[in-house]
This record gives C-alpha cells, structure tokens and sequence, in this order.
C-alpha cells in the first residue's frame, strides 16, 4: 500500500511538473513570436534606400543632437534580450 501511495505522489508531483513547464513554453512562444516581429519590423528598415521619416518613425522615438558628430538615439522598441539579463 505504502508504495502505491508514493507512486500516486510522484504522478501528481509530475503532473504538475508538466502544467509548468507547459507553461513556461507557451511564454517563450509568446517572446519568439513578438521577437521576430520584431526582428521583421527592423528587417524593413534596414532595408531603406533613401531616408523614410514613416517607416523610421516606427522605431525611434527622440534623437538628440549635442553636437557635431554626437547623438543620442531613443528607440521605441525595447531589447527584449536585454530586460532578461536585468532579471
């Protein structure tokens, strides 16, 4: 009897183990679909020939001249790879 009760634990035990980790895989489909829409969105862009105010538009949201030869740039679009490595 004692082992059927440890077996019946560990398959609960498990069962849970595989709604988790289901889980955490349906979160990562999420970030790899929003990651290369991303990536298309920037694809487009850096495919741009001549100057876009539109489609650059889309990705930045401030530039600010200091001087010459120094900016700086605000992008709309946040590093997704970089807010995992803050975490």
């Amino acid at each position: 009897m004692e082992e059927l009760e440890k077996t019946t634990s560990r398959i609960s035990e498990i069962t849970l183990q595989i709604a988790e980790l289901e889980n955490e895989i349906a979160v990562a489909k999420k970030k790899c679909d929003e990651a290369t829409e991303k990536e298309m969105e920037v694809n487009e862009i850096a495919a741009l020939q001549d100057f876009d105010k539109i489609q650059l538009s889309k990705i930045i949201e401030k530039v600010f001249i200091y001087e010459p030869g120094r900016m700086e740039i605000s992008w709309k679009m946040d590093d997704i790879f970089y807010k995992e490595e803050k975490a």
